[in-house]
């Protein structure tokens, strides 16, 4: 279900563009890596698992 809801955005945000594809991934792709929160990441956006990733290790090696 939830990825024909993405395919339907997809789709209709294709339109509004004129059929330009590349900007609509790109602004959803921005959205997913930046703003979109992921259980997996212990519910992080995948922007903030990867700054807190890098001042942990930047810690680790400075220890």
């Amino acid at each position: 279900m939830r990825t024909e809801l993405v395919i339907d955005a997809l789709t209709m945000a294709v339109a509004a563009r004129g059929g330009h594809v590349d900007g609509v991934i790109f602004q959803w792709l921005t959205y997913y890596n930046a703003r979109q929160h992921h259980s997996s990441l212990g519910y992080l956006s995948p922007t903030e698992f990867a700054q807190q990733h890098q001042r942990e290790r930047k810690l680790t090696l400075a220890a």
